[in-house]
């Protein structure tokens, strides 16, 4: 029984006491009213819930870059008896807010009668998943009511803004047979001049250096480069504790997906994966439906902890093809050194882009500290900054090259100002990362 009723009860029987006490009929034809009332509840069916939905977006899968607003409309349709009163609401997805429009609707339905409901969102980065449309019909006269969840799946995709000027040559120790817009070191192979290296068993007799013989006495090979496409695969660190504020994960993962877009315009397979509380793969692969795979990738990354991710020991290494080109966009904690050594041990043309705020963007509530608190985060971030270059020094020495990349400026400035150069990758072979 439901509140009304059984207030109605409960005022049937005060008034019948008060006409039983005062010998007065009309109070008990009033009690009667309202007992009657009452106990026609318990016979009363609730009303029938035969309603269906479709939704319609536009867009779903926004462009990068662009205004984040979308509009939605969701047609609710009557497929049962006439509602006399029927309320609809439209949950919107977590990371979303109204715009414009309105996500509610009230009134009576015929049978075979539709109700919309036209709204528009402003969305931030992410995969925006829309549950079920909540219904609510109830009868007037009898008080009943009756809750349905109507299914109306829907998705947004929002992917990072572009970090810009993300173009760059990349090298790996192998590469694809087809052409490509980056560099492939191969001896006796393309036009450009580019290093030498001690001669080994199996090198073409014409690529001898015979003025280094004649100088030193020692064989050397010259190295040429081609344009050949690469195998290459983006990781994306998005463990919580190697982030000290979100903006800086945000800038992250809009430089991940501008790498990885820079590397589709250039003909290279790439993969991508997300590593942090789980790990998200999305498969090697070209195109432009692959560099959609990679947007909705992008978008759904987000921060989380788990004791098995806390460090790059658990990497799925053996998902990258061999000796392909590895880069790893993560502002790199002290423990980060080791496993990145291992990519380069195992042949991999290994590169970190670390995303670092500049000295001129002091975190959040500086301003107002104490002068002593001040001085403390001075010094931590001093100390913060010293480590971060132990780390870049570590790394270099082990041949994985490495860019410092300040949010809010263009990506490619870092990437041609960076750790360029030859990388050393064994006793008969060198490859170039940046």
């Amino acid at each position: 029984m439901s509140g009304e009723r059984r207030a109605a009860a409960v005022a049937a029987l005060l008034l019948a006491a008060v006409g039983l006490a005062l010998a007065e009929g009309a109070w008990l034809a009033a009690a009667l009213c309202l007992a009657a009332w009452a106990l026609a509840g318990l016979a009363a069916a609730p009303p029938s819930i035969e309603l269906s939905a479709r939704r319609l977006i536009s867009p779903s899968f926004l462009e990068p870059g662009r205004e984040r607003l979308v509009e939605v409309e969701v047609e609710i349709r009557n497929a049962g008896l006439r509602l006399e009163l029927v309320e609809l609401e439209d949950r919107p997805p977590k990371g979303s807010s109204a715009a414009g429009g309105s996500t509610s609707w009230k009134g009576s339905l015929d049978s075979g009668a539709s109700a919309f409901l036209r709204y528009s969102l402003r969305v931030g980065r992410g995969l925006h998943e829309f549950s079920a449309i909540r219904a609510r019909a109830v009868d007037p006269f009898a008080a009943v009511e009756s809750l349905a969840e109507l299914p109306c799946p829907g998705r947004i995709v929002a992917p990072p803004a572009p970090a810009g000027g993300a173009r760059a040559s990349f090298s790996a120790p192998s590469a694809r047979a087809f052409s490509g817009f980056s560099r492939a070191r191969r001896a006796g192979a393309g036009l450009d001049f580019a290093g030498t290296r001690q001669y080994g068993p199996g090198d073409p007799l014409r690529d001898l250096n015979w003025r280094a013989w004649a100088l030193w006495g020692e064989e050397i090979v010259n190295l040429r480069e081609e344009e050949r496409a690469l195998d290459a695969g983006l990781i994306l660190d998005c463990r919580a504790q190697a982030y000290e504020r979100d903006e800086i994960f945000e800038a992250a993962v809009g430089a991940a997906a501008s790498l990885a877009e820079s590397l589709l315009d250039g003909g290279h397979r790439v993969a991508f994966l997300a590593y942090g509380s789980t790990i998200a793969w999305t498969p090697p692969g070209a195109g432009r439906v692959h560099r959609l795979r990679i947007r909705a990738a992008a978008a759904g990354a987000a921060l989380g902890s788990h004791a098995a991710f806390e460090r790059f020991d658990n990497l799925p290494v053996a998902l990258f093809p061999p000796r392909s080109l590895v880069l790893l966009v993560s502002p790199l904690l002290p423990e980060d050194v080791e496993p990145l050594r291992s990519l380069v041990a195992l042949g991999y043309s290994a590169g970190a882009l670390r995303p670092r705020p500049g000295a001129a963007c002091p975190p959040p509530g500086a301003a107002g500290r104490p002068p002593a608190e001040a001085a403390a985060a001075r010094l931590a971030r001093r100390m913060a900054g010293l480590e971060a270059e132990l780390t870049a020094s570590r790394l270099l020495r082990s041949g994985v090259a490495l860019w410092d990349w300040e949010p809010g400026r263009p990506l490619g400035s870092a990437l041609r100002i960076g750790a360029l150069g030859d990388v050393y990758r064994g006793p008969r072979a060198r490859g170039r990362v940046g």
